[in-house]
């Protein structure tokens, strides 16, 4: 197994799969980081409700969810195949 494909494959995603996951996140908070420097910088420039620090959080744990989620049904599957092969052996 790969050092590249280990992690992803424990999450039960793809590489692919992991690595539109992590671009996602890193878009979404370098996006609202953005926001908030410009923010910063020019208090009178409101942050766009999608890029609030609620939005984000809610966005990141409904993402961090549904990694969660297709890991266990992940290892629920391998389990299944794993029992399946068992059965088969003589």
């Amino acid at each position: 197994m790969s050092i590249f494909t280990a992690h992803p494959q424990d999450q039960g995603l793809s590489y692919f799969e992991h690595w539109l996951f992590a671009m996602g996140i890193a878009c979404r908070l370098v996006s609202s980081a953005v926001a908030f420097a410009i923010h910063a910088l020019l208090p009178f420039v409101k942050i766009k409700p999608e890029l609030d620090l609620e939005a984000t959080a809610a966005s990141l744990l409904d993402r961090n969810h549904f990694v969660e989620q297709s890991a266990i049904r992940a290892r629920a599957w391998q389990k299944t195949v794993d029992d399946e092969v068992a059965a088969l052996e003589f």
